[in-house]
């Protein structure tokens, strides 16, 4: 087992992945849990592989996203208790639909690590159909809500339901819809590039088109 400083994790319910640097060098394996800080806040990801300056280049550049630790014994049982949290959340979501009469789809649910920072992912028919949902939602549980909606471009800004309700987290001083991810953003690849969950509540993951024609090497 080689250590390194950078490695491609991958993280969060969509498969989005990234490059995550450490302070010092980390031993890792392929399939290791690490705490790592992304461009949504403080959460469990999985090594890929090391990253390379290839990898770099071709997931935009600009500073990768934070290796925290390894997972200590709270962090795992943290994640096994957020499981049974995740459904909660994922039903009550939908209830609110139904009562809002909202134009969407609820496909998944996700707390994050700290147990208060909580991703809808949605598909939505109607550009503002979810207005009201992340609030709601928020309200309900007690958590800070986003929406990730899968089926809009990355280019469409999600004020409704991110910017008034959601707090700034995640790799450095940016979060979603800040134009954040550290000292380079979205559009400079900031953040790993933030290579799939995007730098707003409705921005789709584009890792898989991005890294095959690129031959870029995960194993």
């Amino acid at each position: 087992m080689q250590a390194a400083t950078e490695y491609l994790v991958s993280y969060g319910k969509n498969g989005e992945f990234g490059r995550f640097a450490a302070s010092e060098p980390l031993a890792c394996r392929r399939g290791d849990a690490l705490v790592i800080e992304t461009n949504r806040g403080v959460e469990l990801g999985k090594v890929i592989r090391s990253a390379d300056p290839e990898h770099a280049r071709l997931l935009g550049g600009g500073l990768p996203g934070r290796i925290v630790r390894h997972p200590s014994p709270d962090d795992l049982q943290q994640r096994d208790r957020l499981r049974v949290r995740n459904q909660q959340l994922f039903h009550s979501a939908r209830a609110h639909v139904a009562r809002l009469g909202l134009s969407l789809e609820i496909l998944d649910a996700e707390i994050l690590l700290d147990g208060k920072q909580a991703v809808l992912h949605v598909l939505r028919w109607e550009a503002a159909s979810a207005d009201g949902l992340a609030l709601a939602v928020s309200e309900a549980l007690g958590l800070s809500a986003v929406i990730h909606d899968l089926a809009l471009p990355a280019n469409h800004d999600d004020h409704d339901d991110h910017d008034d309700h959601a707090e700034d987290h995640g790799c450095g001083s940016g979060g979603w819809g800040s134009g954040g991810c550290g000292s380079g953003g979205c559009g400079s690849g900031g953040c790993g590039s933030c290579s799939s969950g995007g730098c707003s509540s409705a921005v789709p993951a584009t890792h898989a088109e991005t890294a095959r024609p690129q031959s870029i090497s995960l194993l």
